[in-house]
């Protein structure tokens, strides 16, 4: 059967999309990853194979074999071939997505081997293989019931087949550490056109292609925002015809000295990684005109107080929710601390807006809309997602008007609630001190000598009579904005940020810009427990809501245990801490109590078209490198398995990414582990995947794939419109209770402590 040239239109993608597509001319190629996500499989002696298929079309075998050689590898052998199951079902999912399709108009009229009947309504797709061999995919026009078989190519005359390429994939999985990007697994796409093309050159392990710090903007003058790289012409002028997204360390990271060791570059950090399994080439037989193969986007925003991070943290290495998902992954620095978020007001400094760190993600998204088809994802079915501080920009993006378009659904992890304490300042306001504490912008301008009372005699190293503000901050060294003050929340700039929040009102009345785009949000049980106060055991319970800085009446009514909302919770730990740590995480920074009472909010006014809601509630993976309080890891395999520990602040990470080994060479804590992981990414895969709609794959993409476990393990999360306001539980064995908004014992707990279910409504009445 030969490969059939298509006649796709892109639809409204755009002139960008074009450009980026047009000027590729290396051969389409799409890694057939084991999907697994064992960690502990890929990093022994004998992974599980990989595969590379070229899906251009090749005449011979030996222009097939010669494809592959180009690559350092070899036509597979058909023998071992067709009994990988994960190549079958690599192959048939390939045949439900569209790659592969029934076309009885031009069947070879070939025989099934087992029962003798022509498939008219399948697949019956040939592609070449090694020693004179073809692997034959035979399957249902939906993917499903598939089957792999060997034939000889002598059964067909000369020049009459031209098929796709199966070859092997010999690059090895490596850890963060010890990631090979040597030149044997270098793979490259051009993008642009005319006389102003890139090439960019990444490469590819186990799992999938990868390409590391590409740049996305220009590198900003400091307090200025960034301006992306759109045009093939501008890309051209910062990178060069050849760009090499090879550099995979993280010291290309913005400039910043908490929670990490690594350098910093401020010139330079504007950069993002890409994590995808297919480059597309439109000249390719099968694929010409890629619009409708390609892959849905995750747009990752990486956490840190917004004074700390990088998207090209190895936590959140791309290769394995990618895998597994045929997504791709996309993750973005932006610049931190006073150097990415001072503002005062125009009377003391025209210019220093702030939210230029949100600035950067806007550019990253306008990037993304522009080149992302180059590495196979979809501009028009992007999902952002952040946590902590990424959540909050997630949170500004859905009412930014500078935001409106660049994406189509949102993911909000651990972010703030849309209540008046956590209302965005004006510039003028958050010059000055405040009750919401932090470095405010004129105390910071001060102790870097810039302020505008400062004259060239109190402060002659950065200070000279004829300066502006901003001509002093400019010419200060990097590390001086790293010790000293320190300004590091968004505001309102009346241009990337107008309102105070998120006008929650209904659509039809809501004075406010919202981005109405499907969201996805939730917290963990015990976000406080890396957040906030652990007491020592052994503390009063007075003392230690004191020390977590919890005062009257809120301290009084958890002291007394007001209408019974406050009994000892879960055994395992100390009951002072456990009750701590509750209340914190109902009342104190992630608030569960707000976030509860603004999904209400959300829900009963229709503010987003659906919503799903979350809680990790019985099983989270805390990341090594922040538990300040050692309180976040099990301390007994009985308290893994009974979720009798604190599921803390960022202990969801490393789950969804798939990615303790990667980063952390972790093993598996228990059996239970993988599957986890597994049934969390492929949740925030699907929601991805399908625009939003739910975190529950569908049944055929689940049969085709061998996910169907996963897929029943969340199958009962509904949206909060479907279920009537409830909470999807998550644990080991995915989605194991729910919880109804305002009811049961955080209800309770939250009208105790003066926050129920309406306080939001009632703030706005």
């Amino acid at each position: 059967m030969v490969i059939f040239k298509r006649n796709w239109t892109l639809g409204a993608v755009g002139t960008a999309l074009l450009t980026c597509l047009a000027a590729s001319a290396s051969p389409s190629i799409r890694i057939l990853p084991p999907t697994s996500l064992d960690w502990t499989q890929f990093r022994s002696n004998s992974p599980p194979p990989s595969y590379l298929l070229l899906t251009d079309s090749y005449s011979s075998q030996t222009q097939a074999s010669d494809a592959c050689a180009r690559l350092n590898e070899q036509l597979v052998d058909v023998a071992d071939a067709v009994q990988d199951s994960n190549l079958i079902r690599q192959l048939a999912y390939l045949v439900f997505e569209g790659l592969f399709p029934a076309d009885t108009a031009q069947s070879t009229n070939r025989k099934k081997k087992e029962g003798g009947a022509t498939r008219r309504d399948g697949v019956d797709q040939m592609i070449w293989a090694s020693r004179s061999n073809l692997v034959v995919l035979s399957s249902n026009s939906d993917g499903t019931n598939a089957e792999l078989n060997s034939e000889s190519q002598s059964a067909f005359r000369s020049g009459m087949l031209n098929l796709p390429a199966l070859c092997t994939n010999s690059a090895p999985w490596k850890t963060v550490n010890s990631t090979d990007t040597s030149s044997t697994w270098h793979v490259s796409v051009k993008a642009g056109s005319g006389d102003f093309t890139t090439t960019y050159t990444g490469f590819r392990d186990l799992l999938g292609f990868r390409f590391a710090a590409i740049p996305y903007a220009k590198p900003p003058t400091r307090f200025a925002h960034s301006v992306p790289l759109i045009s093939p012409q501008s890309v051209q002028a910062e990178l060069g015809a050849n760009f090499n997204a090879l550099r995979t360390t993280r010291g290309l990271q913005c400039p910043q000295t908490s929670g990490t060791t690594y350098p910093y570059t401020e010139d330079g950090c504007l950069l993002l990684n890409i994590a995808t399994g297919w480059l597309p080439n439109p000249d390719s037989d099968v694929e010409q005109g890629t619009k409708g193969l390609l892959r849905p986007i995750i747009f990752w925003i990486h956490g840190g107080g917004f004074t700390s991070g990088s998207g090209l943290d190895g936590t959140f290495d791309g290769t394995g929710l990618s895998s597994r998902n045929d997504i791709v992954v996309i993750t973005p620095n932006y610049r931190l601390g006073t150097l990415g978020w001072l503002a005062v007001s125009d009377d003391t400094s025209p210019g220093l807006t702030g939210n230029f760190g949100l600035g950067d993600i806007i550019s990253a998204l306008k990037w993304v809309r522009a080149h992302a088809a180059t590495f196979g994802g979809d501009p028009d079915r992007v999902s952002v997602m952040g946590q902590s501080a990424g959540a909050q920009i997630v949170q500004l993006l859905l009412q930014s008007t500078e935001a409106k378009g660049l994406f189509q659904s949102a993911v909000v992890m651990s972010g703030r609630p849309w209540d008046q304490v956590d209302q965005r300042l004006t510039r003028t306001q958050a010059e000055k001190p405040s009750s919401q504490g932090g470095a405010n912008g004129l105390a910071v301008l001060q102790s870097l000598g810039c302020a505008p009372s400062q004259n060239r005699r109190r402060a002659p190293s950065s200070r000279r009579s004829s300066d502006t503000v901003l001509d002093c901050l400019r010419r200060l060294p990097t590390s001086k904005f790293l010790t000293s003050s320190i300004f590091s929340k968004p505001v309102r700039d009346g241009f990337l940020v107008k309102d105070a929040t998120l006008d929650l009102s209904p659509p039809s009345s809501a004075q406010g810009n919202v981005n109405r785009v499907p969201l996805l949000l939730g917290t963990m049980r015990d976000e406080l427990g890396s957040l906030g106060s652990v007491p020592a055991v052994g503390t009063s319970l007075g003392d230690a809501l004191s020390q977590a800085g919890i005062v009257d009446p809120q301290k009084s009514a958890v002291v007394q245990n007001k209408n019974g909302a406050f009994p000892p919770s879960r055994s395992g730990r100390d009951a002072v801490q456990n009750l701590t740590v509750t209340v914190e995480t109902e009342i104190n920074s992630i608030k569960r109590c707000g976030h509860d009472s603004g999904l209400n909010l959300i829900n009963n006014n229709h503010v987003f078209p659906i919503v799903h809601a979350y809680e990790f509630f019985s099983r989270a993976w805390q990341i090594p490198n922040y538990d300040p309080n050692a309180a976040c890891a099990p301390r007994t395999d009985d308290e893994l398995q009974d979720g009798h520990y604190f599921l803390c602040h960022s202990g969801d990470l490393m789950t969804i990414f798939a990615s303790p080994g990667f980063m952390f060479n972790l093993s598996p804590r228990d059996e239970l582990d993988l599957s986890f992981i597994r049934s969390v990414s492929d949740a925030w895969a699907a929601f991805a995947r399908s625009g939003g709609k739910s975190p529950v794959m569908g049944t055929v993409y689940a049969s085709v794939r061998g996910y169907g476990s996963s897929r029943r393990s969340v199958s009962g999360w509904q949206s909060l419109g479907q279920s009537g306001g409830q909470v999807a539980l998550l644990g080991a064995h995915g989605v194991e209770d729910v919880r109804t908004l305002g009811g049961g014992s955080v209800g309770a707990r939250c009208s105790a402590l003066g926050l129920g279910i309406n306080y939001i409504r009632n703030e706005r009445d």
